[in-house]
């Protein structure tokens, strides 16, 4: 495909001769996760970038880094393809605002959207969370980073879990360091305070460090709220996705 032909991200997801540079990789009735190819490619790149408004384009060629320039444009084309075909919006009215401190926005002829939705990206890989009910967020880490353990302990984790790492060895130490942190980073993003909270303050269920897949749960100061955690982790990266259930 010639980047001159503009085709809106929105044509090329329903193309089926078109393969586009993301995926669904989790869905329930309410809920979507959407997996985010952030490799370099020039095409995908060129594509996206003419997709995105002018404050947008902007903001990407502020970037110094090509990687972070990168990971911008095409986590945020996608973005607003998933939120045109998910909602039936036309691209070129749709604005996203990120605020300070606060989940990103999606605004349509001056009105905000009762929309949730939520990203993430590491090296190589983003994430696009939706829910059409409820409060969500999502996490990928890229487990190739190399943080110091030993020194977060205290900062992000609870007692029990900093005894639980202590006492596990490499490379399993490591494994339970990503799952955790991508458990708790979604949570806090889901309940829209960011680090803001004190992730300390509470600890993962412990079957989410064993087989399970997801597990529910629920914060001493929002008792009456239960939140489910998924568990998306690959090969390939740590992710987690968490959201509000809704009672129907």
């Amino acid at each position: 495909m010639r980047i001159s032909e503009r085709k809106t991200l929105i044509e090329l997801a329903q193309n089926s001769n078109t393969t586009c540079w993301w995926h669904t990789i989790y869905q329930t009735h309410n809920r979507q996760v959407v997996h985010v190819d952030l490799s370099k490619n020039i095409e995908n790149e060129a594509t996206a970038f003419c997709t995105l408004d002018e404050q947008e384009r902007t903001r990407a060629q502020a970037f110094h880094s090509d990687t972070n320039r990168r990971q911008f444009v095409l986590c945020r084309a996608a973005l607003r393809a998933n939120l045109c075909m998910q909602h039936g919006l036309d691209n070129s009215k749709l604005q996203v605002f990120a605020e300070r401190n606060e989940k990103p926005v999606a605004i349509v002829a001056g009105k905000t959207l009762t929309i949730e939705f939520n990203v993430s990206h590491a090296e190589g890989h983003g994430l696009l969370a939706f829910a059409r009910q409820g409060r969500i967020g999502v996490d990928v880490e890229n487990r190739e980073s190399r943080p110091v353990i030993d020194e977060i302990l205290y900062s992000v984790f609870s007692p029990e879990e900093q005894r639980l790492l202590r006492q596990t060895h490499e490379p399993a130490k490591r494994k339970t360091f990503f799952r955790l942190w991508t458990f708790k980073e979604a949570l806090i993003k889901a309940t829209g305070e960011g680090f803001r909270r004190d992730t300390s303050e509470f600890s993962i269920p412990d079957s989410l460090l064993g087989q399970a897949t997801s597990a529910s749960m629920k914060l001493s100061d929002m008792p009456h709220i239960v939140w489910k955690i998924v568990n998306l982790e690959t090969d390939q990266f740590a992710a987690a996705v968490a959201h509000e259930l809704i009672e129907s």
